[in-house]
């Protein structure tokens, strides 16, 4: 079975991802992987390939490997609500080439925790469901850019699927939802995490 090193985004101590505080990556939703708390800001590439994602508030950073693994690394909880005045750095932008360990940004440690945010920066590989048997986290005091999981590839890679159409698959939840919380005219404003979108109500009704 072939294995794959993902590297250490920042230094500090690498704990499991069941023990983040932030369900959406505890629970697995977002696949396997790990979080560190971190003692330094400095950010690295986590694996070699090309930069697909950079969130408009800095905040997140995606890679695509190029053994097909899609990694995300996300800096900080709930510090999407700082993008007014982003804490971060980031010196990559969509489309380029990174090498493992590169330095990719810098986040403020000292900003985050005076805006009372949660410093720890997650890193979950998001194809897991169709890439990864098994991610082995190596726990513990950790520097950027060491080996921090241990990734066992399945053996045979199902092709993704096609979305077709103008809104793809998610056209139909996107439209229930804004029932749901009262149509457009309900919706004070949105904000767009890359795990979550936070709607703000005009109104609010308890059934």
């Amino acid at each position: 079975m072939k294995q794959v090193h993902l590297l250490t985004p920042v230094a500090g101590q690498l704990v499991p991802l069941e023990s983040v505080h932030d369900p959406v990556f505890s629970q697995g939703m977002m696949g396997q992987g790990f979080g560190i708390e971190p003692t330094d800001g400095q950010v690295v590439a986590p694996i070699s390939g090309k930069v697909t994602m950079v969130a408009a508030s800095l905040h997140a950073i995606g890679f695509t490997g190029n053994n097909g693994l899609e990694v995300l690394v996300h800096l900080g909880i709930d510090t999407v609500e700082l993008a007014d005045r982003p804490p971060f750095k980031v010196n990559v932008k969509v489309g380029d080439t990174v090498e493992a360990g590169e330095k990719v940004a810098v986040m403020d440690l000292a900003a985050i925790t005076s805006a009372n945010k949660d410093t720890t920066v997650i890193m979950a590989v998001t194809n897991t469901a169709d890439m990864v048997t098994k991610l082995t986290p190596e726990l513990g005091e950790v520097r950027a850019g060491v080996v921090g999981a241990v990734v066992e590839l399945k053996e045979h890679v199902a092709e993704a699927s096609v979305v077709k159409g103008k809104g793809g698959k998610y056209d139909e939840l996107a439209t229930q939802i804004i029932a749901q919380v009262g149509g457009p005219v309900n919706v004070k404003s949105v904000i767009h995490c890359i795990t979550r979108v936070r709607f703000y109500l005009e109104r609010v009704w308890i059934l």
